[in-house]
């Protein structure tokens, strides 16, 4: 994770260095309290499967954190890509995801000449 966040910072310096205003603007994403809800709902179910079977939801575990967490911080008027959208300001979640794109591809290409695969 703390190689995921460095070149999520790296990436977000390109982005400021490179792109008019420095940000990735876009249309403001509304945010009602469905939204959240319906978000919240499904992190405490990412959360409570794989409890409840961890053989067959044991990959949820990597996104019930955000899912739960990211529309409470929204709702308590905190920093949050949430509420980030709701600015219209799209700069960190085209970060992250260009960031685990990297992160994920070094990974691959690390494990592709491992032995043990």
């Amino acid at each position: 994770m703390p190689g995921l966040f460095e070149t999520t910072e790296l990436v977000l310096g390109v982005i400021e260095r490179w792109t008019p205003k420095g940000r990735i603007a876009a249309r403001p994403f509304r945010v009602t309290r469905a939204h959240v809800a319906v978000q919240i709902a499904i992190g405490a179910a990412m959360l409570a499967l794989p409890l409840l079977w961890p053989e067959r939801f044991f990959c949820l575990t990597w996104g019930f954190a955000f899912l739960l967490l990211d529309p409470i911080c929204c709702a308590k008027k905190g920093r949050s890509l949430l509420s980030q959208l709701a600015s219209g300001d799209n700069t960190r979640l085209v970060a992250l995801l260009v960031a685990g794109f990297i992160c994920g591809g070094l990974w691959e290409a690390w494990n592709l000449p491992a032995r043990t695969k």
